[in-house]
């Protein structure tokens, strides 16, 4: 699926406030690090003034792909994220999943990487139908775990009930950060060209220590299988400054193997079932039994 087809729903059905209250603003403004307070306005960053509203925006469109989403647990930036880590749910979260066990029947867990659709147990859409569907088909003694910021990691079996949240904060890309707006969308609902979102680039790194450590931590709780991921992307080398957040997590925790981190999918924007199918009847055939 296209980007632009990713977000056209939230994009078309939702319009930015045309103001928002001072505590909105104060809100607002308090979310960001001062490195991102101060690159508001400069740079062809968003400027002071319309932070406010375009942060409003991003909340009322998150809201309507996802009702039961908790305002409170949404990050649009680094600073952001790096806050929402503290969050007393998402703390509670780190603190229990870091202990969970993967059944024993299980001989291996397969990372896979989040989606903004919510909750993912038996999705009829997206990549998680793909998952959904090869977890139903019962042929591999396989565990799927989703790669998540700001949960670290989310089990298969609590896919269905984890803290509702929507975190596109840590996204390097800016069309990706900002829910799919390119340059038309700009101009159509805020009037003006393109504009960056704040990033700051020590907070991403914060953010990404203190995840990669949860997924550690999980992954030396579960020592009894073996560790595979689906998370890369097709064409990008895991060593590529322009890596995902997904793949920075694994590459800063280093537990896995670099030969059994997979792509998402075989190409891009192709459903993952039968790319996914053919690496696990390999995994199969080399190190299971079922």
């Amino acid at each position: 699926m296209r980007l632009r087809e990713l977000f056209e729903a939230t994009i078309s059905s939702v319009l930015p406030p045309t103001k928002v209250t001072p505590e909105q603003a104060q809100y607002a403004y308090s979310k960001l690090s001062k490195t991102e307070l101060a690159q508001l306005g400069t740079d062809n960053y968003i400027s002071h003034d319309l932070w406010p509203i375009f942060r409003q925006f991003m909340l009322m469109r998150s809201m309507a792909s996802n009702a039961g989403l908790d305002p409170e647990l949404t990050a649009y930036t680094p600073g952001e994220t790096l806050q929402l880590l503290s969050h007393p749910e998402i703390k509670r979260w780190h603190d229990e999943v870091v202990n969970y066990k993967i059944p024993p029947e299980y001989k291996i867990c397969a990372f896979v990487p989040c989606a903004k659709t919510k909750p993912w147990l038996n999705a009829n859409k997206g990549i998680y139908k793909s998952y959904n569907k090869i977890i139903n088909d019962g042929k591999y003694p396989v565990y799927f775990v989703t790669i998540s910021e700001p949960l670290g990691v989310v089990p298969f079996s609590l896919w269905e009930d984890f803290p509702q949240y929507d975190n596109p904060g840590l996204f390097k890309d800016n069309v990706m950060r900002t829910g799919g707006l390119f340059t038309r969308d700009w101009l159509r609902l805020f009037g003006t060209k393109q504009q960056k979102v704040p990033f700051d680039s020590a907070a991403y790194s914060k953010c990404i220590s203190i995840l990669s450590g949860i997924i550690s931590k999980f992954i030396s709780n579960n020592t009894h299988v073996k560790f595979i991921s689906f998370v890369e992307d097709p064409g990008v080398p895991i060593t590529a400054k322009n890596i995902g957040t997904h793949s920075d997590m694994l590459n800063t925790s280093g537990l896995i193997d670099p030969d059994n981190r997979y792509n998402k999918r075989e190409k891009a924007r192709a459903e993952p079932y039968d790319y996914v199918d053919k690496v696990l009847s390999k995994q199969q055939g080399d190190d299971l039994s079922v």
